[in-house]
């Protein structure tokens, strides 16, 4: 049994509307008694581009029979109270648990409306829960509001209602509204009456509902779920049961999307009942979740893993005695609200156990927060110039005005520290301790804290503005480990190294081995020592976001590395292959100079792939027109570029961009770092191996 995948184009707009709904007082006081979560996710992925540009939901086009199977028994139940999105037959389905006033889920819900242009609802079906967090006053209200539209109009009128609620919500995040007290103001009647009106529904029979409590207990359910499935924040996914966590780039689902399809189909072609397919396959990956010790599954606490890491200090900022038995290190963003939000607790903390916690911190500026990176850039530089004293006399005043951190704000603190201006402008512009930088967020992916904020105490991660009890209750446990060993006879200033010594570090890469092929599009010195293997796709948009890395990575690495070109067009993207054949046809007659001129303007034109656009960029490059145009219509480059995809698929890649740096690989539009990392690994080990000279 064959599922094939299909496009659909979105063929219509969300009616945004900008009415207001102020929540009643007694019914925020009485869901403030539920399990308080604190923060926006395990927050978002670390990304080199911005998130993707809003994408139409397509309305989903499915004939399916009616199926006999409940799904509302498994470990990821659905049940018909679940907005879906995508036929029940798709191979893969994603639950997702997600917050209508988070940040990061609003940014999630456009990689998921990318995931839907590309696999189509038949191959891939999108589900709706709640998981409304305690601290954001409007979540409740709207999810319940979510609730009241899909009870009215169904699964396309809550898709409506979800992208205006984002759509309206956004402006809020940027400037968060007062009233009169100077609280935050809670979203107005009127304001979410529109949102549901342009969704077609009734907007009075929604507030009457949401006044009598009506969806509250559907609400209540699915955070329940989201505890019991150790969801930690949001968003949170769970794909076929594999469990994502935050606002990941889109080649983490891909990647893991693919992959499961792969398995579902051959479960079906095993002769398992297609509609059987997702709780089987869902059971099977929550055992096997559990079975490797998912430390969210076993977890007291979702937020707390009870892991051991291996967090160095290094030389980063602290405050508190070296040799304190706690050392909670704080990886954070300056524009952060909940970083900002997380602050008196861990002051609170620093005033609870004074001489018994070292507070260290580290510098995660997430790319999507504009002047993450300027804040960081000027804290280093109050240390540089003011000793570690300056730092957290930064750290407080950058805390103090955040989000409010424009380049004025920033010039106005460093004035008020006594910083040397000239050298305040050049850390806005490009700081000079980038490098310590780029240092603390490669040491936060080896972590798996991507997030903001995340804690290690004495190596156990906490991940999220947590309450001060979750805090107590790890340094509790943390204090009798610490003071064990120093009843050994553990020397303080060794004691923290003494703790983590054992503990986790990063993985190993993960390595893929490609056969290489002779004659390919290469840029680069040919001798070069680094050789990264691209497989890419003219139509991908991912592709075409991480032309701007490559391009830098061959810049610094000049003669160092070399890029070999191979093909790999996704069969959702009706113009990818055609394009690739295009391309290969001027490499045939233009070299490799001639190909990658070719590439640049098949990236720069992604939305005019068409075969009249392809030679139109054929022609601008001298090729000779009727070869090319008798190239295509007999696809002579067609086998080549299948070799190329079989050969990606043999070697375990099955999305774009993917790169085979001297064997290590690395998907997705990935950021600078990753690949430098990568690189001088690569050039270490190629450095090593004996030159075989006189032997």
């Amino acid at each position: 049994m064959i599922w094939k995948a299909h496009e659909f184009r979105a063929f219509f707009l969300a009616l945004l509307a900008s009415w207001r709904f102020r929540y009643s007082m007694k019914a925020l006081l009485r869901f403030s008694a539920l399990l308080v979560l604190t923060a926006c996710g395990s927050a978002p992925y670390p990304s080199s581009h911005a998130a993707p540009a809003p994408v139409e939901r397509a309305k989903p086009v499915i004939v399916e029979p009616v199926s006999q199977v409940s799904e509302n028994e498994g470990p990821v139940p659905i049940g018909a109270q679940d907005p879906v999105w995508g036929s029940r037959w798709a191979p893969v389905t994603i639950v997702e648990f997600a917050d209508f006033e988070c940040s990061f889920c609003e940014r999630a819900a456009h990689t998921l409306e990318r995931l839907e242009a590309d696999y189509g609802p038949n191959e891939l079906r999108i589900v709706w829960k709640n998981d409304p967090l305690g601290f954001h006053p409007d979540a409740r209200a709207l999810a319940e509001a979510g609730q009241g539209v899909f009870a009215m109009g169904g699964s396309e009128a809550f898709w409506k209602f979800h992208r205006a609620a984002y759509a309206g919500m956004k402006p809020r995040w940027l400037a968060p509204k007062a009233n009169a007290e100077g609280e935050q103001a809670l979203v107005s009647g009127e304001e979410l009456s529109g949102w549901v009106q342009g969704a077609g529904v009734n907007g009075k029979a929604v507030l009457t509902g949401l006044d009598d409590h009506k969806w509250s207990e559907k609400v209540a359910k699915d955070v329940d779920l989201a505890r019991d499935l150790g969801v930690g924040g949001t968003p949170a996914f769970f794909i076929n049961g594999v469990k994502l966590e935050g606002a990941r780039p889109i080649a983490a689902f891909r990647e893991i999307i693919d992959a499961e399809a792969e398995k579902a189909r051959a479960k079906a072609s095993a002769g398992t009942v297609r509609d059987r397919v997702y709780l089987e396959m869902t059971a099977a990956n929550r055992a096997e979740a559990k079975k490797e010790g998912d430390a969210e599954a076993d977890a007291d606490d979702p937020a707390v893993d009870k892991t051991i890491y291996k967090v160095p200090v290094g030389k980063s900022p602290a405050s508190g005695p070296p040799g304190a038995p706690i050392t909670l290190v704080e990886f954070s963003d300056f524009e952060c609200p909940f970083c900002k939000h997380a602050e008196p607790t861990v002051k609170a903390l620093t005033d609870k156990y004074k001489k018994d916690l070292r507070v260290v911190w580290k510098n995660n500026p997430l790319p999507f927060h504009k002047h993450a990176m300027p804040a960081a850039g000027l804290a280093l530089e109050a240390l540089a110039e003011k000793g570690v004293a300056g730092f957290w006399a930064a750290h407080d005043k950058l805390f103090e005005r955040s989000p409010a951190l424009e380049d004025a704000d920033l010039e106005g603190i460093g004035r008020e520290l006594h910083l040397e201006p000239t050298k305040v402008h050049a850390a806005l512009d490009s700081p000079r301790n980038k490098a310590r930088i780029d240092e603390d967020q490669s040491l936060a992916d080896d972590l798996n804290a991507n997030g903001t904020p995340a804690f290690f105490v004495n190596g156990r991660r906490i991940m999220g503005a947590q309450s001060i009890e979750v805090f107590d209750k790890v340094i509790g446990q943390e204090l009798e480990r610490a003071r064990a060993q120093l009843a050994k006879g553990t020397a303080p200033a060794k004691l923290y190294d003494l703790l983590v010594q054992d503990g986790k570090t990063a993985p190993e890469p993960e390595r893929k081995t490609v056969p290489p092929k002779i004659d390919a599009p290469m840029r680069g010195a040919a001798g070069a020592k680094v050789t990264i293997v691209e497989f890419s796709d003219f139509q991908c948009p991912f592709c075409q976001r991480v032309t701007g890395t490559v391009d830098q990575i061959m810049k610094d690495y000049d003669g160092k590395v070399k890029l070999v070109f191979r093909h790999l067009p996704l069969p959702f993207h009706a113009n990818a292959h055609l394009a690739a054949e295009a391309a290969a046809e001027v490499y045939r007659q233009k070299g490799g100079a001639g190909f990658f001129k070719m590439h640049d303007f098949l990236f720069a034109n992604q939305s005019q792939l068409d075969r009249a656009s392809l030679e139109r960029y054929a022609g601008q490059l001298g090729v000779d027109m009727e070869r090319f145009g008798k190239s295509l219509d007999a696809h002579d480059h067609g086998a080549e570029i299948d070799a190329d995809a079989k050969v990606a698929s043999e070697s375990g890649i099955s999305g774009t961009p993917g790169f085979v740096i001297n064997g290590y690989y690395l998907s997705g539009a990935q950021p600078y770092r990753s690949f430098k990392r990568l690189i001088e690994r690569a050039l270490a080990e190629a450095s090593a191996k004996p030159s075989g000279k006189g032997r």
